[in-house]
Formats: C-alpha cells, sequence, structure tokens
C-alpha cells in the first residue's frame, strides 16, 4: 500500500490520503500511523481517497474506526451523546472524515460493516474536499 499525502482547500483546510493498494492486516498499521502523523501536525478533516484501492479487509475497516476516534474533537456536534441519537435517527456522520473513489466492492463492504452509517462517501476526492 502506498499513501500520497496532499492538502487542499474546502471551505477548510483538508488533508487528502491517496492510496494505492490493498488495506488489509498487512497495511492497516500503515494507514493509522499515517492518520496519526497527520493529526499530530494539525490536520484536523481527512479524505481517503480510495481510487486506487481495490480490497480493504476487516482490519483496514478497523484502520477506519482507529481514525474516526482520532479525529473526534470536544465541540458538541461530535460528543458521544451526539452520535448515540444520530446512530439512532440515521443522521449522524463524521464531520472530519470522508471516503473518496471507492468502487462498488468497498462501498458494499463498508455498508455491510455499517461505515455507510458513519462516514460520508463521495465518488471522487474533489468532491469531498468540497463538502468541508
Amino acid at each position: 500500500m502506498d499513501i500520497a499525502i496532499s492538502q487542499a482547500q474546502g471551505s477548510r483546510p483538508v488533508t487528502v490520503f491517496t492510496i494505492t493498494g490493498t488495506v488489509d492486516s498487512a497495511t492497516y498499521q500503515q494507514l493509522e500511523q499515517q492518520a496519526r502523523a497527520a493529526h499530530a501536525s494539525g490536520a484536523h478533516d481527512l479524505v481517503l481517497d480510495l481510487k486506487g484501492v481495490d480490497y480493504v479487509s476487516s482490519a483496514g475497516i478497523r484502520a477506519l474506526n482507529v481514525i474516526l476516534k482520532l479525529l473526534q474533537t470536544d465541540s458538541p456536534q461530535d460528543s458521544d451523546e451526539a452520535m448515540s441519537q444520530g446512530l439512532r435517527d440515521g443522521t449522524w456522520k463524521s464531520p472530519h472524515l470522508k471516503i473518496a473513489g471507492a468502487n462498488k466492492y468497498i462501498a458494499e463492504a463498508f455498508k455491510i460493516a455499517g461505515m455507510d452509517m458513519l462516514i460520508e462517501m463521495y465518488p471522487d476526492a474533489a468532491k469531498a474536499v468540497a463538502s468541508y
């Protein structure tokens, strides 16, 4: 797996991870480490561009959960209470993490895992960045 990191501008600065390869048990820690490093450097909003990814395993889905928690803030919109209420009524999605370019198989795996309830998905990185 390779991760190219770039900066883009929505209504606020956005860090874009353009990922190629597979996100699985051999690579998920690399994704988590890169996300931690970006966050430590000040990144608060992240787009994971998966257009070059052909497979995401359960370990990759675990990495998404880790990144969701990493990017969660102390704001009321990110609180555990807001998340719980949103999950009950189907309205909560992370304001800080977006997915772009996932193929239909990855999108289906995310749906089965319930990630579509937590993370907005866009057809490409430009649309994901523009959503901020």
